[in-house]
């Protein structure tokens, strides 16, 4: 699979409706069981390290802007861009501004299903 950063299609600087946390309705599943949309909310300048990780991943920039290299190529990715990560590729990503972020991951990834940090996330 070829790794692909692709470019936004709406240049527009402000966020869209749906898109902030209180905005994504709660879904009844079960009368004892609801889902709501998860993301990922990176602070500025969040100490993250490069990464090579077995997992397919997907990432969906909802708000704010993401430096990012995947293997030799490196973009600025922000609201609505989208990123496609082969496993197996190494890839890194800095975050110049609190930022709020979608990742799919196949198969799933062990580490976020058991909790706690995950290992890309220095002390810094």
């Amino acid at each position: 699979m070829k790794a692909l950063l692709e470019p936004r299609s709406d240049a527009g600087s402000s966020r869209r409706a749906g898109h902030r946390k209180a905005d994504r309705p709660i879904v009844p599943l079960h009368a004892r069981l609801s889902k709501r949309p998860v993301s990922l909310e990176w602070s500025t300048d969040a100490p993250l390290e490069t990464t090579l990780a077995k997992n397919e991943q997907i990432a969906w920039m909802l708000e704010g802007k993401m430096e990012f290299r995947l293997g030799s190529e490196q973009r600025v990715c922000g609201q609505g861009d989208v990123v496609v990560i082969p496993g197996g590729t190494e890839h890194e990503a800095w975050f110049r501004e609190d930022s709020e972020v979608i990742d799919f991951f196949a198969p799933p990834r062990d580490d976020f299903l058991v909790g706690g940090k995950p290992a890309y996330i220095s002390e810094g």
